[in-house]
Parts: C-alpha cells; structure tokens; sequence
C-alpha cells in the first residue's frame, strides 16, 4: 500500500508491508524517506488507484508515468510481450 508520513514535507511515498516489515520488530517507525517520525500515515489513494487498475495484470513487467494533469499511463518494459493497457 503506497503511504506517506502525515507530517513529511515530501511527496515520495513508501510501502506500508515493506515497512512493517522491516521496523516491526526494532519499533522503529521513522519514514524511510526524510527520517520524521511518523506519529500518522496517510495513504496516497491516487497512487493506490493506478495500482489497483492494473493488479488483475498478468504480468509485471510494465512501467506507469504520472501525468500533471492527474492522469497516468501505463508503458510496457522492454522486452515484455504483454500489451499497454492505457
């Protein structure tokens, strides 16, 4: 799940499993990114809704590029013989 810290300053996001993983057991609940700790954490729901349209994918291999005006699309990595689902 791509989140944030509440009170970062930056717009970079993190996965949530990945850091539970990694912090769970030393109790250390700093963003990864800028060191804050994080007494929130937000979920960046616009990310979480280009990831969501493309979880039913039946590969991997793709790569997204978010637009300014909000919108994204998504690009096949070299080598992949999947199609764009743009």
């Amino acid at each position: 799940m791509p989140v944030r810290g509440g009170h970062c300053k930056h717009f970079a996001i993190f996965c949530l499993e990945t850091l539970y993983k990694l912090y769970a057991e030393k109790r250390k609940w700093d963003c990864p990114i800028c060191n804050l700790h994080l007494h929130e954490i937000i979920i960046d729901k616009w990310i979480l809704s280009a990831i969501e349209e493309k979880k039913g994918s039946s590969s991997n291999n793709f790569t997204v590029s978010f637009r300014d005006t909000g919108k994204w699309e998504w690009k096949k990595e070299e080598g992949s013989d999947d199609d764009n689902d743009s």
